[in-house]
């Protein structure tokens, strides 16, 4: 869908010459051309807006309270560290409550060769980010090249 409608050449250019032409109409001159003349005539003469004297400080401070008040972040990572950290944890207690049910289920589902090679792919992932994790880089964040950073 369009947003915008299509524009009536014909309707611009008349808009163009009443912008150009000025208040003096032509006998030859063009019905929709008159009719726009008013409209630009308003349009140059208007009054520019009446703003405060000190405007600018007004926005500056404006400004200024918008940064303050955006939050740097810190809460933000803190709490995420907590659940990453938890995550573990609850996982170990499904797995010490459902361990069972868990896996005959998922044998029943994929077959017991296919959940091994799942488990080995899951256990390589995590091996990896272990790894980068102790060399100091970000796990799961990958720069230039598809590459993990090094």
């Amino acid at each position: 869908m369009n947003p915008h409608p299509p524009i009536d050449e014909r309707e611009w250019q008349a808009q163009e010459r009443a912008m150009h032409h000025g208040r003096a109409a032509a006998p030859h001159d063009d019905p929709l051309v008159a009719a726009y003349r008013p409209v630009a005539a308003a349009a140059r003469h208007a009054s520019p807006p009446e703003l405060p004297a000190d405007f600018a400080v007004q926005v500056a401070a404006l400004v200024r309270g918008e940064a303050r008040a955006v939050p740097d972040g810190r809460l933000e990572r803190v709490l995420l560290r907590i659940l990453l950290a938890l995550m573990p944890v609850a996982l170990a207690a499904v797995l010490v409550l459902f361990g069972r049910r868990w896996w005959q289920a998922s044998v029943a589902l994929l077959g017991e060769d296919a959940l091994r090679w799942v488990l080995v792919a899951a256990a390589c992932a995590v091996v990896s980010w272990g790894i980068d994790g102790l060399r100091g880089g970000n796990p799961g964040h990958r720069g230039k090249g598809g590459h993990a950073a090094a």
